[in-house]
């Protein structure tokens, strides 16, 4: 796992303890399952891409919400170019497996 994709873990690893509508986000999307229509790989792909964009998503609403400054920009724009760098699929694991065990 690259540092990049850790950090956002621990970030949201830790929120999801605290907060209760993050924690219903992510059962939604990490737990969701769409047989007969698509097969377990399709369904984990479908859902590694909703928590990609749900992520994102949270990114822009914060980026949207920073004032109009050089120094917001620029640490805007670092932020989502380190998302960029996120192994989803691990991320996804990873969550997936907290959540469960939350729901359980």
């Amino acid at each position: 796992m690259n540092t990049f994709t850790q950090i956002v873990f621990d970030v949201l690893s830790e929120a999801v303890e605290d907060d209760e509508q993050l924690r219903a986000d992510l059962r939604v999307i990490l737990l969701k399952e769409y047989t007969p229509f698509l097969s377990d790989a399709q369904s984990l792909q479908v859902n590694i891409h909703q928590l990609k964009t749900y992520v994102h998503d949270k990114m822009q609403q914060w980026v949207d919400w920073l004032p109009d400054t050089t120094i917001n920009q620029l640490g805007a724009a670092l932020a989502q170019e380190a998302l960029s760098q996120v192994y989803w699929s691990t991320l996804a694991g990873l969550l997936h497996e907290q959540v469960a065990s939350l729901v359980s």
